[in-house]
């Protein structure tokens, strides 16, 4: 049972499209190009299996997104490992709490369309203005504060959209991660141009805030097996 127990500790639960960028620490500005990474942790279901993906910019708390902006349509997450695209700045305001999302095109997880979320983050350089349904979702997140002045204008996008504002929809397990993703392990061009769920998993710090609680949670059985 010991062994057990260790052995759990020392491992990681991981979804499967693990996003290594965006992460909590990068600096993301609206109208700039942001390049947006994934890679497959080895767990079910296989990128093959969750096969074509949209890509959102979205918002919101651990059971209700809603997104602001569709910044790649129809990528094959199994052939491609990254996707650019420019945030337009009038989509929002700035705001510590955005997030990726892929929404699986066919694939589904307990009757609804798989969805997997990166770690949340900042946006600065943002010209537009929630509306009041959207500032109920940022609250719920994180903190908003007053767009820059002035205007810009979303230049070069390889796979940007325009914005999409999609009904939330609640996933079935957990939300987009707060903590920090790993370092890149490579990626290839993407292969497509360019909403929630998730995994079967059920944390609420996403990928690499997984670890923690489960640690926490294990070495408290540990220590209740020696006492």
């Amino acid at each position: 049972m010991l062994a057990a127990l260790l052995l759990a500790l020392a491992t990681p639960a991981l979804a499967t499209i693990y996003t290594t960028n965006p992460v909590a620490a990068t600096a993301v500005k609206g109208g700039e190009a942001l390049e947006i990474k994934w890679q497959d942790d080895g767990s079910a279901p296989s990128l093959e299996t969750i096969g074509v993906c949209s890509v959102d910019l979205c918002i919101g708390s651990d059971t209700k997104q809603t997104c602001v902006q569709n910044l790649a349509k129809s990528v094959d997450v199994s052939k491609a490992s990254t996707v650019s695209a420019t945030i337009d700045p009038t989509v929002g305001e700035n705001h510590d709490g955005y997030f990726i999302k892929y929404t699986s095109d066919k694939y589904q997880d307990k009757g609804q369309a798989y969805m997997q979320f990166s770690a949340r983050f900042a946006v600065t350089g943002m010209t537009g203005n929630f509306t009041t349904d959207q500032k109920g979702y940022a609250s719920a997140s994180g903190s908003v504060s007053a767009p820059v002045s002035g205007s810009a204008s979303a230049s070069g996008s390889a796979s940007a959209s325009g914005s999409a504002t999609p009904s939330a929809a609640k996933p079935s397990s957990s939300g987009p991660a707060s903590g920090s993703s790993a370092a890149v392990s490579g990626s290839a061009a993407a292969s497509a141009s360019s909403q929630a769920a998730t995994p079967s998993t059920s944390p609420t710090g996403g990928a690499a805030g997984l670890v923690a609680p489960a640690g926490l949670a294990i070495g408290a059985a540990v220590a209740a097996y020696f006492l």
